[in-house]
């Protein structure tokens, strides 16, 4: 039981880490966009 919780608490936080990686590329991606327009 201990070793199914760890396996799932180290998925729930890849998932997480790749989710905060996309979040940050957008943010640069539209900060980006708007230097371009400025």
């Amino acid at each position: 039981m201990p070793c199914l919780l760890i396996t799932t608490l180290l998925i729930h936080s890849h998932i997480w880490l790749i989710l905060v990686q996309m979040l940050f590329h957008i943010l640069l991606v539209r900060c980006g966009l708007f230097d371009w327009y400025i």
